[in-house]
């Protein structure tokens, strides 16, 4: 999917770069995220160079090309892969690159004050640059780092985004120790204002610190919001939602450790599978067979419990 839109060896600079437009082509994206941009810059690289603009054209397609790759955090060696493949045709990734894209990139990242590009190109750049340059890796964690931690965020590539710099800062270990600690100061503070309306932005913030082995001073106090999160889902008839809270709380109750609460929320999520099946053999189309699978459903979650906690409460 990569054809010749300009002449390779043409030379950009960073005046190229600045006249481009490359602001006013994601200003008005209807959405945060990665594709969004994407798209923009890519409508603004074909405008710039049917109007004649080969350098600016140039510029928009290499940022367009930028935010094109698919982030894949949970790949240390191929942390960028394209955004979609047909057959043996497939979008940009980092080895398509040139040393004179990287070289542009280092030129203009400096300049750039949209957090989403300065961290797609400061990566990039660590990623590519010879040799590596630990202070693009900086740039592209604080950057990363600099997007919300809300719901609508989260969905259109913050997760992605906060799971690539955690791993970028545990790659450099002590070269970017503070800045994994304020992290997971961020990801806590942030946990710990999510509420019942913000769905399942808690347990996501939750998954974000148990997988990146985060949190863990903190894990009584995550478990005790995940288990309240879950009640009050419960009690809105909210069950797929209680069940997945219960769930981590049963998770983070475990890794205290707290074997008896561990139990407990797992009791939790079975009962939650009962409840489930009563509602579907009651509803206006009831169906007994997903009605029973429901019930085996609860029934293959008790047995997880350990034999010495099924004393627990519930159990």
């Amino acid at each position: 999917m990569i054809s010749q839109r300009y002449p390779v060896d043409l030379p950009i600079s960073a005046q190229d770069f600045a006249d481009s437009g490359w602001k006013e082509a994601i200003s008005g994206t209807p959405r945060e995220g990665y594709e969004a941009m994407w798209q923009a810059f890519s409508t603004a690289a074909r405008d710039a160079i049917e109007q004649g603009r080969h350098e600016h054209g140039k510029v928009l397609w290499l940022l367009a090309d930028a935010c094109s790759m698919k982030l894949s955090p949970s790949s240390p060696n191929e942390p960028f892969k394209p955004f979609a493949m047909i057959h043996d045709r497939r979008t940009v990734i980092p080895d398509d690159l040139t040393n004179a894209d990287v070289l542009s990139f280092v030129k203009i990242v400096d300049a750039v004050d949209d957090d989403w590009l300065k961290a797609r190109l400061s990566d990039l750049v660590w990623l590519k640059g010879q040799p590596r340059n630990q202070m693009f890796a900086l740039k592209a964690i604080d950057a990363y780092r600099s997007i919300p931690l809300d719901m609508e965020t989260w969905i259109e590539d913050g997760k992605e985004c906060w799971e690539r710099a955690i791993r970028l800062a545990q790659t450099l270990k002590g070269g970017a120790e503070d800045r994994l600690e304020q992290m997971e100061a961020s990801i806590i503070a942030a946990f710990k204002a999510a509420t019942r309306a913000d769905g399942f932005l808690g347990f996501w913030l939750a998954d974000l610190l148990k997988s990146n082995c985060l949190g863990r001073v903190h894990r009584a106090e995550v478990a005790s919001k995940l288990e309240t999160l879950a009640h009050g889902f419960d009690g809105e008839g909210e069950r797929y939602k209680a069940r997945e809270y219960f769930s981590a709380a049963a998770k983070w109750h475990k890794a205290i450790p707290d074997e008896v609460k561990a139990a407990e929320m797992t009791v939790a999520v079975a009962e939650g599978w009962v409840k489930e099946a009563i509602a579907r053999s009651a509803s206006e189309s009831p169906s007994h067979m997903v009605a029973a699978s429901f019930y085996e459903n609860a029934i293959q979650t008790y047995r997880t419990i350990p034999r010495a906690e099924r004393h627990a409460p519930g159990g």
